[in-house]
């Protein structure tokens, strides 16, 4: 599923199992989507999750080394509907505030702003 058609699915799902195969130090728009979409998203641990999520609270990671964990953490996850609501709502939250195309934007324009102010004019 692609696109806009995505949303729906992760819209719809009341979980998003992802596999971070690639990106092992990092974030992609799949698990920002499912997120806003507000599915509880369960996937592999990256160093920017860890460092920019609470597992458990906003998000629940695994270990790729411990796959026979991640039955039963969804289906605990499942079974506790007020547990997974509230995490796919705080997911849902911090996603908003720091994740969307407009964050991201607005903080690379900061980030432009702030080397141009620092920036020696003659160099």
């Amino acid at each position: 599923v692609y696109g806009k058609d995505a949303l729906n699915v992760y819209a719809r799902a009341k979980v998003s199992l992802n596999v971070m195969r690639w990106h092992k130090d990092g974030f992609t728009e799949r698990i920002a989507n499912a997120m806003l979409q507000k599915a509880a998203v369960v996937t592999d641990r990256t160093t920017y999750l860890e460092e920019n999520f609470v597992d458990g609270k906003d998000i629940i990671l695994f270990d790729l080394g411990h796959l026979q964990e991640v039955p039963n953490r969804i289906k605990n996850l499942l079974a506790c509907e007020e547990k997974r609501k509230q995490i796919a709502e705080n997911g849902y939250e911090k996603a908003l505030a720091a994740h969307t195309w407009k964050s991201r934007a607005a903080k690379i324009l900061e980030m432009i702003e702030e080397d141009e102010a620092t920036r020696d004019f003659w160099s």
